[in-house]
């Protein structure tokens, strides 16, 4: 059992000191890149008519909180980090999903959705809401990170979660991985596949040449790839990336993921 909390008796004071004023100005400005706006301008057009608004940063301050409050909630236990990913996609699910939605989730929503173009599809709105709650996760695990490192006075470069750095890669494929395991585990006949994921996973021993960041993740038990199969996975992000544009959808279709593999 991994006994390590995410946030050690010494590191909990940190949780006052998140900046939300910083917090939503990044989310603001990363949601639009999330959006892929030059595939889908509808999402572009609700987001352009509400990104400016006083509302919408109240919605995200608001949500912080809620991010903040469950950190700290699930900070102990067996795969706290899983725990808490779980109970975080529980409450997006309250504010994306009609049949999950509460009064609470649709009295937060509702001032920010009074300010946006009506023209828009319940699509598009469900999938800008659900950019801003991954967002908020992003950036507030960001903050969390950079303070830790800043107490612990750690050396290396303050973590920040992009797209293309070293901790984001080994959280995706790690969590690929793990997803990858826990499926073959449960159907008979897939040994061969077990053992070769089974493989790929990075020894705890190994896990000490980690990146700050990815260290801070590992407070809750992750899985992570070996380093030697890192850079063909930055190889295929950067192939998706490359093609996911509206020529790639034209060429590709629905197959545009499967390009860079």
């Amino acid at each position: 059992m991994n006994k390590v909390r995410l946030l050690r008796k010494e590191e909990r004071s940190l949780v006052q000191d998140i900046d939300k004023t910083a917090i939503i100005s990044n989310v603001t400005t990363s949601v639009p890149n999330d959006l892929v706006s030059s595939l889908f301008p509808e999402r572009k057009r609700l987001w352009d008519s509400i990104h400016n608004t006083e509302e919408l940063s109240i919605f995200i301050k608001h949500l912080a909180d809620k991010y903040i409050l469950l950190y700290e909630n699930y900070s102990k236990g067996r795969e706290k980090y899983a725990n808490l990913y779980l109970a975080w996609l529980d409450t997006i699910r309250s504010y994306t999903c009609k049949s999950q939605q509460t009064e609470n989730s649709k009295r937060d929503w509702a001032p920010v959705l009074g300010r946006h173009d009506t023209t828009v599809s319940d699509s598009a709105q469900t999938t800008v809401l659900a950019s801003i709650l991954h967002a908020v996760q992003r950036e507030v695990n960001s903050q969390m990170a950079t303070h830790i490192q800043s107490l612990t006075k750690e050396q290396s470069t303050a973590f920040t979660e992009k797209p293309s750095d070293e901790t984001s890669l080994y959280r995706i494929s790690g969590w690929a991985i793990k997803s990858a395991i826990d499926y073959r585990l449960k159907k008979k006949g897939k040994e061969e596949e077990l053992q070769l994921l089974k493989a790929l996973r990075r020894s705890k021993a190994s896990k000490i040449t980690l990146p700050i960041g990815a260290q801070f993740l590992d407070r809750g038990g992750l899985t992570f790839i070996k380093p030697e199969f890192l850079q063909w996975i930055c190889e295929v992000e950067n192939s998706i990336k490359k093609n996911l544009n509206q020529n790639g959808y034209q060429k590709y279709g629905k197959n545009i993921f499967r390009v860079g593999v």
